[in-house]
C-alpha cells in the first residue's frame, strides 16, 4: 500500500486534501484516543505518509522513485550527496534536503496541527517509552476452560526499582543532567556506507537513548535504568470457554519502562488440556458411544457423561451406524455469553466378531425369519 492509499487520496490530490486527510485520520488513530493494539504502527504509518506527501521535495521524490525505492532509502536514513546507489543526482533532487534531517516524531506532527495539548501529546524529551510487552502461555485443564476459573501465574519482568523508586538515581543525588554528547537533544549523526559511499544518518544518541538527559549519579541497584528484574506472582481471572490459542491482554502487566515509565502490556496466551473422553469443536462436545444390534434394532436408554455429570439418554429404535443426537445446552459456555454449545452424540454399532453358542442360535432363527429380499439388487435399490 502506497502513502496516497494509507491516507485515502489521490495521486493528483492537492495539499489542502492531503493536509484534511491526515488531520481525520490522525485524529482517529492517535494512541491516546484509540485502544486498539495496531493503533499505535497505524497512527506511525499515517503520519509517515503525510510527512513525506506534505513536503514538496520530498513527494517529488517519493513520486519519480516509487513507493518501494523510496521506502529502502527512507529506512537507511541516507543523507548524503552523489554517490552510488540511490545518491547520484539520479532522480534530480537533493538528498541532504530530503533524508538529512531524518523522519520526525509522528507526536510532533499532530502537535503543529492540532496544538501542544491535544490528546497529551508533547515534544520527543518529554515523552519515556514505556515498557516492553510480554507473553506467557498458561495451562488450563479442560473443565477450568469450559467453566471458567482463578489462575495464578508467575513470570519473569521488569519492576520499578525499590532502592530509588524508578528515578534511577542515588539517594541524595542531584538526579538528571543534559547529556554532553548530544547536547539534550537526544540524536547524534552517524556514518553509515552504502555501496561504496558515505552517508550522514541520524539516530537516537548512544549515550541518553534519546532522552536528552543522563542520570548524574546512577542507583547501584538498577544502574541507572530504574528498574530491576524478578519475579511476579499475579492471580488472573480466566473466564469460562476459553480454548487453545485464545490470548487474554493485562494492560500494565508487562515489563516497567526505564526510570519511570509506563510499563507494557502482559499477554496470556492458553493452552487447554484434551479431555479422556470429549472432544470439542468451538462450544459443541462431540461423544461416541458404543451400542448393540439389539440396542439399535429394539432401542434403549443408555447412561452418557457431560460436564455436568451423568445423563440418560434414549437411543430409537432403529438407530444406524454413525447416526448423531443432539443434545441442547449441554456443551462448553461460549467465551463472552452466557449460552452454551451442544452435546453431540455419534453412535457406534458394534458388530460382535466372536459370538457364544446361545447367541449364534439366536442370530441364526433371526436369519430365518428375517424377512429377505429375492435378490442383494432388490436390497440395494429397495
Amino acid at each position: 500500500m502506497d502513502y496516497y492509499s494509507i491516507l485515502g487520496v489521490s495521486k493528483n490530490a492537492t495539499e489542502q486534501e492531503i493536509k484534511a486527510a491526515y488531520k481525520k485520520l490522525a485524529k482517529k488513530y492517535h494512541p491516546d484516543v484509540n485502544k486498539s493494539e495496531d493503533a499505535q504502527e497505524k497512527f506511525k504509518e499515517i503520519s509517515r505518509a503525510y510527512q513525506v506527501l506534505s513536503d514538496k521535495e520530498k513527494r517529488r521524490a517519493y513520486d519519480q522513485m516509487g513507493h518501494h525505492n523510496f521506502e529502502q532509502a527512507r529506512k537507511q536514513g541516507y543523507s548524503g550527496k552523489g554517490g552510488a546507489g540511490f545518491g547520484g543526482g539520479t532522480y534530480g533532487f537533493n538528498y541532504e534536503d530530503i533524508f538529512g534531517n531524518g523522519f520526525r516524531d509522528p507526536m510532533d506532527i499532530f502537535s503543529e496541527l492540532f496544538g501542544r495539548s491535544g490528546f497529551g501529546g508533547g515534544s520527543r524529551q518529554q515523552r519515556t517509552q514505556r515498557g516492553e510487552d510480554l507473553e506467557i502461555v498458561v495451562k488450563l485443564t479442560f473443565e477450568e476452560a469450559a467453566f471458567g476459573t482463578e489462575k495464578e501465574i508467575k513470570y519473569s519482568a521488569y519492576v520499578v526499582c525499590p532502592e530509588c523508586n524508578g528515578t534511577g538515581s542515588s539517594k541524595g543525588a542531584s538526579g538528571k543532567k543534559m547529556c554532553t554528547q548530544c547536547g539534550g537533544t537526544g540524536q547524534v549523526r552517524a556514518q553509515s556506507n552504502f555501496f561504496g559511499a558515505q552517508f550522514t544518518q541520524i539516530v537516537p544518541c548512544p549515550t541518553c537513548h534519546g532522552t536528552g538527559t543522563v542520570i548524574e549519579n546512577p542507583c547501584a541497584k538498577c544502574s541507572g535504568e530504574g528498574r530491576v528484574k524478578q519475579t511476579v506472582t499475579k492471580k488472573i481471572k480466566v473466564p469460562a470457554g476459553v480454548d487453545t490459542g485464545v490470548q487474554m491482554r493485562i494492560a500494565g502487566a508487562g515489563n516497567v519502562g526505564k526510570n519511570g515509565a509506563a510499563a507494557g502490556d502482559l499477554y496470556v496466551t492458553f493452552k487447554v488440556e484434551k479431555h479422556k473422553v470429549f472432544t470439542r469443536s468451538g462450544s459443541d462436545l462431540h461423544l461416541t458411544i458404543p451400542i448393540t444390534i439389539s440396542q439399535a434394532v429394539l432401542g434403549d436408554v443408555v447412561t452418557i457423561p457431560t460436564l455436568e455429570g451423568e445423563k440418560k439418554v434414549k437411543i430409537p429404535a432403529g438407530t444406524n451406524h454413525k447416526t448423531q443426537i443432539k443434545l441442547r445446552n449441554l456443551g462448553v459456555q461460549k467465551l463472552n455469553s452466557n449460552s452454551r454449545g451442544d452435546l453431540i452424540i455419534t453412535v457406534d454399532l458394534q458388530i460382535p466378531k466372536k459370538l457364544s453358542k446361545k447367541e449364534k442360535e439366536l442370530f441364526e432363527k433371526l436369519k430365518e425369519v428375517e424377512n429377505k429380499p429375492k435378490s442383494i439388487f432388490e436390497k440395494i435399490f429397495a
